[in-house]
């Protein structure tokens, strides 16, 4: 049974959600962790008022982002170069870019 309060285990859905997690089923796994980094789960989980495995899932959905980001940046990378486009060209292309969707909004 999930000890924590309604309060934490709402923000703690919430940020899932936001981030494109769905909770669903909780399924449990096991992790070997070296004595020092456990020390320092029971740390900041005590410093925090969080179960480690709120902390897991925390740092888990951090390095999930991160990673979807990496792939966006590297497509990104891939295509700029495709088209011959640097990295000093982009403030110019994106500024340009708003512009004329602008200009597309206020002509209806």
């Amino acid at each position: 049974m999930d000890t924590r309060s309604s309060e934490t285990w709402r923000q703690d859905t919430s940020s899932c959600r936001k981030e494109g997690i769905h909770m669903g089923e909780l399924r449990t796994i096991t992790v070997s962790l070296p004595s020092e980094m456990v020390k320092e789960v029971e740390r900041l989980g005590n410093i925090e008022g969080k179960a480690p495995s709120e902390l897991f899932r925390e740092a888990l959905r951090l390095y999930i982002r991160r990673k979807r980001w990496e792939v966006i940046r590297e497509y990104g990378a891939k295509k700029a170069s495709e088209l011959g486009i640097k990295e000093e060209d982009l403030e110019e292309i994106i500024d340009d870019y708003r512009s004329e969707e602008e200009a597309r909004k206020s002509c209806g």
